[in-house]
């Protein structure tokens, strides 16, 4: 685990740049085929019972990976329209405010 957080922020990301799709991509490949080489692993060294454990918890950890992504969008989204919402309102009730100036200030 070391190794690969060493290598991942040691050697891949030295600059600070932005990750479009296709790195994006290989990266998760990378990691999703080394974690299938471990779970290979622990299947050919610990047994059958084991790796099948160790399968069943990596699919089940990258189906809530997914499921995050959808509702971290969710959230994104709902506060993207109250604060839109909120500033259609101010605009609004600013726009009433210097219509009726007059009115408030006699």
């Amino acid at each position: 685990m070391l190794t690969l957080l060493i290598f991942d922020l040691g050697v891949l990301h030295k600059e600070d740049h932005e990750i479009g799709v296709g790195e994006s991509l290989k990266l998760s490949a990378f990691y999703i085929t080394a974690g299938m080489l471990f779970g290979g692993w622990v299947w050919w060294y610990l047994g059958s019972a084991s790796g099948m454990e160790y399968f069943t918890g990596f699919l089940i950890e990258k189906s809530l990976s997914l499921d995050n992504v959808f509702v971290i969008s969710l959230i994104f989204t709902y506060w993207y329209w109250c604060l839109l919402a909120r500033r259609s309102f101010l605009v609004t009730l600013s726009s009433m405010a210097k219509s009726h100036r007059y009115y408030l200030w006699r």
